[in-house]
């Protein structure tokens, strides 16, 4: 169902939020900042689990037919693939 590899996508994701800049403010002074690796995998990490609930509430539609439920179910396993990619990407940066 995912178009891309779980390997692929996570990075994609991760990726994605290492490119977000923050406010790092503090009293003294006023910065901006990137996102880290790990800060961006929660981030990420949160994403998929937004979608992994929005598609457990459809599947929970007793309206829904099976072909669809099946489908659900296909797209859960796949996100939770790209979790646990998503959970592993800053260990293959250090070890590559």
């Amino acid at each position: 169902m995912i178009t891309n590899k779980p390997k692929e996508k996570a990075k994609e994701l991760v990726d994605r939020f290492l490119k977000v800049r923050v406010d790092a403010s503090t009293f003294d002074s006023i910065k901006c900042k990137y996102l880290d690796i790990d800060e961006a995998k929660q981030c990420a990490l949160i994403c998929v689990d937004e979608k992994i609930k929005i598609i457990d509430i459809i599947m929970n539609d007793k309206n829904l037919d099976i072909s669809a439920n099946a489908t659900a179910y296909v797209l859960i396993k796949d996100l939770q693939e790209v979790k646990k990619e998503i959970e592993k990407y800053g260990n293959r940066i250090n070890n590559e």
